[in-house]
């Protein structure tokens, strides 16, 4: 986290175009430990019928980002320039790092990798420390990086569908995020108004967003959230793609908004649930986030001039890759429902079975 910010500030201290590539590209290579860190750390303290809302607090942030973001660079940009003899651009990267920084040292000051490693002096008693530990007994069982659990991500075919509905959210969050501004402001309002009108549909999003996590765990399943969520992103592009007046385009934004956001935790935690194994976990959850984000470059191209002010072609690219998405969690759940059937027809004494299969052994049942 601390390289992320060093990087961030590098940005605000370029004098050229070559300098910020270099800087920006060297931040993305360390900000893109983050996202699959996150839900992997979770994993050692929390059971899995837990993750989809832990995981929600933290990508729901980005939700509140996307409200009050782009109103905060603009004040920044508007209003600072020229302040100590310096550009309102770097000013904006040097304000929004500066939170990054104290969090990252109050993480490496304080914060734990496993419950049996916590601090009982001032993170956990000695009571809340066992209990933690009994909760999450495979907590610290494997730490070690294991080269067969790393061979089985690749061979096992959950993980495909994983990233390739990933992508789906990705692609629609990359271009939505970029975009909604300027698609708001063809709507026929001014450029301040856009982005105020932006803040509802996160809003609206980060309630939806807790709210399908707190589901997917009340239900412990985790396919038919994330369908939710895609239909409801598909309805929010129909509405956008055939709609031709501002109210109507509006209710899409907030119904893409709702339904995209609110699947990542879920789509997070159904990866983090049915990869057993801190290694398989762990690189199953890098792969799917790193070939996705390669596909968020796509989403940044979507939307073209040209296609002003309805942007129909962008909504039908987008649009096609919720369906795609809402097709592969079908799948998906199919397959994890029918291998849990096979499961329990098994008549074999499980203790006769190797426990390092770990998700392949008779005995684990897959989140549908």
């Amino acid at each position: 986290m601390e390289c992320v910010i060093v990087y961030n500030y590098s940005i605000a201290a370029t004098f050229n175009f070559s300098g910020l590539l270099a800087a920006r590209f060297l931040l993305g290579c360390f900000e893109a430990g983050v996202a699959p860190a996150v839900p992997l750390l979770l994993s050692f303290w929390y059971q899995r019928n837990e993750m989809a809302g832990r995981i929600s607090i933290f990508f729901g942030s980005s939700t509140l980002a996307g409200a009050f973001g782009g109103i905060f660079a603009w004040a920044i940009i508007g209003h600072m320039d020229g302040v100590q003899g310096m550009a309102s651009w770097r000013w904006l990267f040097l304000i929004e790092g500066l939170p990054t920084i104290l969090l990252g040292i109050l993480c490496l000051m304080f914060l734990p990798n496993y419950p049996d490693t916590a601090n009982t002096k001032w993170w956990l008693t000695p009571e809340e420390k066992e209990l933690a530990i009994r909760r999450v007994p495979v907590a610290s069982d494997d730490t070690t990086f294991s080269k067969k659990q790393f061979v089985a991500v690749f061979k096992d075919y959950q993980n495909a569908f994983y990233t390739l509905i990933y992508i789906s959210v990705l692609v629609c969050i990359s271009s939505y995020s970029t975009f909604l501004p300027t698609i708001i402001r063809d709507m026929g309002v001014s450029s301040l108004k856009a982005q105020l009108l932006t803040i509802p549909p996160y809003i609206v999003a980060c309630c939806c967003l807790f709210a399908v996590a707190w589901y997917s765990d009340h239900i412990q399943q985790r396919g038919f959230p994330a369908a939710l969520c895609f239909l409801v992103t598909i309805i929010g592009y129909v509405f956008l793609l055939v709609g031709e007046h501002l109210a109507l385009r509006y209710c899409g934004a907030i119904f893409v908004a709702s339904g995209v956001y609110s699947a990542i935790p879920v789509v997070l935690s159904w990866n983090n649930n049915n990869n057993f194994g801190h290694t398989k976990r762990g690189v199953s959850l890098g792969l799917m986030n790193g070939v996705a984000q390669c596909f968020g470059i796509l989403g940044s191209h979507i939307y073209r001039n040209e296609d002003a002010p309805f942007y129909r072609p962008g909504h039908a690219i987008c649009l096609a890759f919720a369906i795609f998405a809402f097709v592969m969690i079908a799948v998906l759940r199919f397959l994890l429902k029918r291998e849990n059937r096979r499961r329990d027809e098994l008549q074999q004494d499980h203790a006769t079975y190797d426990v390092e299969l770990y998700d392949r052994h008779p005995a684990f049942r897959y989140i549908p």
